[in-house]
């Protein structure tokens, strides 16, 4: 059965699935991982892959947070998992520049700029693009950041 954007979410939040499962549901989707309603408190083995619980003893699966990152990404793209699949790749660039320090995230950058642009609008559009998603990483995660100036 598949449940329809406008309906209420499955997993009992009250909010319309579009606002809130469906973008996870849609990233798994491309990614091979089907996450279904959880029936209680546990997780199955096989889900576990998809959605494993951490050490931290809270619901969010190792994932969440990497999707929680991207989230302004998938949102902008709408639900077309083509769409969906190439923000979350962004989103992967956006984090390993955000994580591997001044020197060689501006190298990361600059390829980026050279691979996926044509135009110095695009460009400036990913350099902006990419500055906000690091700062957006620095505020969710200040941990990862801890270390350095």
């Amino acid at each position: 059965m598949s449940i329809n954007r406008n309906h209420p979410c499955h997993c009992g939040s009250g909010q319309k699935y579009k606002k809130c499962c469906l973008p996870k549901d849609e990233a798994s989707r491309v990614h091979g991982v089907v996450m279904s309603p959880r029936s209680d408190d546990t997780y199955s083995s096989r889900r576990r892959v998809g959605r494993a619980r951490l050490a931290t003893n809270t619901e969010e699966g190792f994932g969440d947070p990497f999707v929680r990152f991207c989230q302004p990404l998938i949102d902008k793209v709408g639900g077309d998992p083509a769409k969906v699949e190439r923000a979350l790749g962004m989103g992967m660039l956006f984090w390993n520049i955000a994580v591997s320090g001044d020197e060689l995230g501006k190298e990361l950058v600059e390829n980026a700029v050279e691979d996926l642009t044509e135009t110095e609008e695009d460009a400036e559009y990913l350099r902006s693009l990419t500055a906000d998603m690091v700062a957006r990483h620095r505020m969710m995660f200040p941990h990862m950041h801890a270390d350095r100036p």
